[in-house]
């Protein structure tokens, strides 16, 4: 091998005389070969050694097609990586297809490179026509491929330029489609009003802006001709409300022209059926009588910018428009994505400066956690722990009172039913005694005595007169209204707890105040525990009203009874209400 390396190429080989050179093609694209000079596919040659295996890739539209497995000259294209051209190859004689050496000997270690292209002819002079590459990028020649984008799929299958005939079988790629949302559900999104607080315009525009960010996103089925009307009564809408919170008119007009190009901007880009009735009449052409709105827009944005803080509601709105896909003018433009994000850093800076951030930290109060320190419960007073201590003894106490309530109103119930359906005992004697004729006195005349004193009430139904043993019993009982599990009387009694003591003050004898109420057990949170001592409470009052008409109050004595001594055994409201009564016993004259 010479020294001088300077005319061969990196594989060894003498370079050939460079002819001059044609005018270049565009970055990207081979010229086309004429239909007649396009050779037939051969069959693949007997690989030496496997290759590697490559993945589908679709090259990137200004590399250069993906060379070999080394980086070498791709099979099928003439040239060095330097511009030069490869030497020719020699024909096969009589054998069909053999096998071509390659023209340098691999690295050790290194896989076998790919076979160099076939006899066949080449490439015709580029044809006239092709466009000049562009003057803002310098033409460098061939290089080497660039590598795929991760997660990147190809949209056509890949081509082998070893064997073009062949066409490798492309797994489809499965389609996810967005959800959709019905076009009359998105238009009945009404009412919302969102921002009211901090930014009116915003809040009388955000049914619109809501609409406009499901179209943009492509989660509403786009029908032009209802969309155009319900956009337009959206806007009237918006000036109406704008008016009512007392919005300069300046600032409604450019929050107008802003809607309303940002709807057009949208709505033009999207798929759906009839686009052409959104071009030839568009929100701001009819509304505006304006057909620049991508220009305008950014015109009127330059003198609502100078002005943030006088004009911040209708700032913050643009702002919005361009967050939600607006794009105008800078959508022709190569680097119009760059340009409009630096106009939206400006926009939301300007804001910023009017209105900075409350504080960047989420905890004004924050205390760093000390590895191997005190944990920070010792600082809690110790009264807290002596207060939540009381209430669970408070309520403990209180829910054992209540079962111990419950479970002693069961017995009570459970030992009143043991005679309450017993039958009589009859003794029968084999030898009777002659039958004893008891002595009747005289009628006393006091039981009617004291009806005929309280013969209206009785007519009325308050109080009822009648014998109980030897007692006269004198039965209060609609007349007695007391509150839930209280002995307070609810009404006026106090007339007839006189006339009672009137009639009672010439009797002599005993005289006992019983209490009595139904068989509902109380719940033990009250001031009563039990149905016996709210019925002797009950009894008390009773004889409250008649000690001041009583020559002897010392002669009245009261007592509690509860559920013992039911008038009616029935578990029903009505059966419930006759037994809850007060009894006033005055003993018979003729058991004194």
């Amino acid at each position: 091998m010479a020294s001088d390396d300077d005319d061969r190429t990196v594989f060894g080989q003498k370079l050939p005389p460079q002819p001059p050179k044609a005018a270049p093609q565009p970055q990207g694209q081979p010229p086309e070969r004429p239909p007649a000079q396009q050779p037939a596919p051969a069959p693949p040659p007997p690989p030496q050694a496997p290759a590697p295996p490559q993945p589908p890739y679709q090259p990137h539209p200004a590399a250069p097609p993906p060379s070999g497995p080394q980086g070498g000259p791709p099979p099928g294209v003439e040239d060095t990586w330097f511009g030069g051209r490869l030497p020719p190859q020699p024909a096969p004689a009589q054998q069909p297809y053999p096998p071509q050496q390659p023209a340098y000997a691999p690295p050790p270690g290194q896989p076998q490179p790919p076979y160099p292209p076939q006899a066949h002819p080449g490439y015709p002079p580029a044809q006239p026509g092709y466009p000049p590459p562009n003057t803002g990028y310098p033409y460098h020649g061939q290089q080497p491929p660039a590598a795929p984008q991760p997660g990147w799929t190809p949209a056509a299958p890949p081509v082998d330029h070893q064997f073009p005939g062949h066409v490798p079988q492309q797994t489809p790629q499965p389609r996810h489609d967005l959800p959709k949302i019905a076009f009359d559900d998105a238009l009945r999104g009404k009412g919302l009003d969102i921002g009211d607080a901090s930014n009116p315009i915003i809040g009388a525009a955000s049914d619109l802006l809501m609409l406009l960010g499901r179209l943009r996103t492509g989660m509403v089925e786009m029908q032009a001709i209802p969309l155009h009307d319900h956009v337009r009564r959206e806007i009237a809408t918006f000036v109406q409300n704008c008016q009512g919170k007392g919005i300069a008119p300046d600032d409604i007009e450019v929050a107008r022209y802003a809607l309303a190009a940002t709807a057009d901007d949208i709505v033009q880009t999207i798929p759906g059926n009839d686009p052409q009735y959104w071009q030839q009449f568009s929100m701001a052409a009819e509304l505006l009588n304006d057909r620049s709105a991508g220009i305008g827009f950014f015109a009127r944005l330059e003198e609502v910018i100078a002005f943030p803080q006088q004009r911040g509601h209708v700032l913050e709105l643009m702002l919005t428009c361009l967050a939600l896909g607006f794009e105008g003018k800078y959508r022709a433009d190569p680097n119009g994505p760059v340009m409009l994000s630096r106009l939206r850093q400006e926009v939301y800076h300007r804001l910023r400066a009017v209105t900075p951030r409350v504080t960047d930290e989420m905890s004004h109060k924050w205390v760093p956690v000390v590895l191997g320190g005190r944990r920070s419960g010792a600082n809690v007073p110790m009264w807290v722990f002596g207060a939540i201590g009381g209430a669970m003894v408070v309520a403990l106490f209180a829910t054992l009172t209540w079962i111990l309530a419950q479970d002693a109103q069961a017995a009570q119930n459970d030992i009143i039913s043991l005679h309450a359906d017993a039958t009589e005992v009859v003794i029968e004697r084999s030898q009777t005694a002659p039958e004893f004729v008891p002595y009747e006195a005289a009628a006393t005349g006091q039981l009617e005595r004291i009806q005929g004193r309280l013969a209206p009430e009785i007519a009325d139904g308050v109080v009822e007169v009648e014998e109980y043993g030897d007692f006269i019993a004198i039965r209060l009982r609609d007349a007695l209204r007391f509150g839930s599990a209280s002995a307070e009387l609810t009404s006026d009694i106090s007339a007839l707890g006189e006339r009672i003591a009137q009639v009672l003050e010439p009797e002599q004898g005993e005289i006992i105040i019983e209490g009595h109420s139904d068989n509902v057990p109380l719940s033990g949170r009250g001031q009563y525990r039990t149905n016996e001592a709210l019925s002797e409470a009950r009894a008390e009052t009773v004889r409250a009203l008649l000690v001041p008409h009583l020559s002897d109050p010392a002669r009245m004595s009261v007592i509690g009874i509860g559920p013992a001594k039911p008038l009616n055994t029935a578990n029903s409201p009505e059966a419930r209400a006759e037994n809850r009564r007060v009894e006033i016993l005055l003993r018979k004259e003729q058991s004194l």
